[in-house]
């Protein structure tokens, strides 16, 4: 008898605080194009074996941090700034992401200073 009471206890709590905050207005389908472009070169990128852990580590903060229409909004922003980015390349994209979320660009290689060994 009590299961159903503490049942409908829970649902209620977790229910309140998608309720308690309701959407300004909702996006349009650029925003809604943006974001899912933005969230598939995250899930790509954190599966990735290219990418560096200390990046997937910065972007899986920055998602657990951000909502995704923030850190899309921000993506968006990037490349109107940057006409000569390509907003359709992944790699530039995901690089773009990382920037957003905080993970510092790489350090050039000095002139004259061998990459390998």
């Amino acid at each position: 008898m009590r299961f159903p009471i503490l049942f409908a206890a829970a649902a209620a709590m977790i229910a309140a605080p998608a309720a308690a905050a309701p959407q300004d207005k909702a996006p349009s389908k650029a925003e809604i194009d943006a974001a899912q472009k933005t969230l598939g070169v995250i899930v790509s990128g954190l599966q990735s074996d290219k990418v560096p852990a200390n990046v997937k580590s910065a972007i899986f903060g920055c998602i657990y941090e951000n909502s995704l229409s923030a850190i899309s909004q921000d993506v968006t922003k990037v490349f109107a700034a940057n006409k000569k980015l390509d907003a359709n390349d992944a790699t530039i994209r995901l690089t773009v992401v990382a920037r957003v979320c905080g993970v510092p660009p790489e350090k050039a290689v000095p002139a004259g200073k061998s990459k390998g060994r």
